[in-house]
């Protein structure tokens, strides 16, 4: 168990300090593709009053090619602000996990929206609650997925087929962490 603990701690530091690097040059093309489209926006209204002596043409062209070069600029500063967001929302599961590893569930959802006192064993097996299990295996990103946690928990399968066929479905994707996370 001790092994399986280190081998994940290692994952997700290693996981942690690589999807930083990559945010942080994605801070840093942004900041970049700022600046260009700043300096483009500058040089083509400088272009637009300068070409005036030369005709009609040459301000249309000159106005543009800035304004093309402006959106093309535009458009790649959105991309780059949706992959810096990426990859804070990588950093950001990478820091949780490796809090989880260390027994550090404050923040967690403790599903105790799902704790009913009259329910046979969720209320004396802290399957809800502060450090329950679904505080510490709740991964869901959304209510929904929450709502079948909790309904998983609430009713443990019983039939000896569907139980091994959800054990073989964890298996497979307990080797794709990666995957996991993207």
């Amino acid at each position: 168990m001790n092994s399986n603990h280190n081998q994940a701690a290692s994952f997700y530091k290693a996981r942690l300090q690589e999807n930083t690097v990559h945010f942080e040059a994605a801070r840093k093309a942004i900041r970049q593709t700022a600046m260009l489209r700043i300096l483009v926006f500058t040089l083509t209204v400088l272009s637009v009053y300068l070409t005036t002596k030369f005709g009609m043409v040459w301000v249309i062209g000159s106005g543009l090619l800035g304004f093309g070069i402006f959106i093309i600029l535009a458009i790649r500063h959105a991309r780059l602000f949706k992959k810096k967001q990426w990859y804070k929302t990588l950093v950001e599961i990478n820091q949780k996990e490796i809090s989880l590893l260390k027994g550090h569930t404050e923040g967690q959802n403790e599903g105790r929206e799902y704790l009913h006192e009259e329910h046979p064993f969720t209320f004396n097996l802290d399957i809800f609650g502060k450090r329950s299990l679904f505080q510490l295996i709740n991964r869901s990103a959304t209510r929904g997925g929450q709502e079948v946690l909790a309904n998983t928990l609430q009713k443990p399968l019983k039939s000896e087929c569907l139980l091994l066929k959800r054990q073989q479905a964890i298996s497979e994707l307990k080797d794709k962490p990666v995957w996991r996370q993207q």
